[in-house]
């Protein structure tokens, strides 16, 4: 691995990093991005330097400036470079860093199906609820109907309103042995009262 030092861009990463496993981890994927927070003329001298393993001597004469300039201006740029910001685009996240975001991710993964399970399931139970409160107040509701309202005969209503029967309610609180005792109310009257509570899903008392 070590042979990989002298190849750019390892080559430029151990100048930068003065350290062989750090220069060796470097995050090549964003080199270009770090150097392109350099000026043109900086990044170029970089890239011959250690790319093309051109000398000073050589870099100088092609842009036509001092030895010592082109010294100045390489400097520069490495310290622009291993500035905090600009340094950690080229280090790479370690193999086993990569491992533990990854574990980190599929635990926070589970947990939020977890979360969007149980949600949905107190949701529907909400619902649920809402609905059966919505059943119960619509039945308490349907239950102080008046009997006038009732689609009863004509005698069917007239017996349930001389014995003091008022509301589908008080129908309901009957049994069929009280039913049959009212006065003038035959099977056929019985019939139709039962009828009519069932168009409310309802039913006489159990005895």
């Amino acid at each position: 691995m070590k042979e990989l030092l002298n190849i750019y861009p390892f080559s430029l990463a151990l100048r930068l990093f003065e350290d062989e496993e750090q220069a060796l981890n470097l995050c090549l994927s964003n080199l270009p991005a770090a150097l392109g927070l350099l000026a043109e003329k900086e990044a170029d001298i970089l890239q011959k330097r250690f790319r093309d393993k051109m000398t000073l001597k050589e870099i100088s004469i092609f842009y036509g400036v001092s030895q010592s300039r082109i010294r100045q201006r390489e400097v520069k740029a490495l310290q622009k470079l291993r500035y905090y910001k600009n340094v950690n685009l080229l280090i790479a996240v370690p193999k086993t860093e990569l491992i533990k975001e990854q574990e980190k991710y599929q635990r926070l993964e589970r947990d939020f199906s977890v979360l969007e399970q149980d949600y949905k399931e107190l949701v529907a139970k909400i619902e649920l609820m809402t609905d059966k409160r919505t059943e119960r107040n619509e039945t308490a509701t349907a239950e102080e109907t008046p009997i006038e309202y009732l689609d009863l005969s004509m005698r069917s209503h007239n017996a349930l309103s001389r014995a003091g029967i008022k509301t589908l309610r008080d129908i309901t609180n009957l049994s069929m042995r009280d039913l049959l005792q009212i006065q003038n109310l035959g099977k056929t009257s019985v019939s139709n009262i039962e009828w009519v509570l069932k168009q409310y899903g309802m039913k006489l008392r159990k005895e």
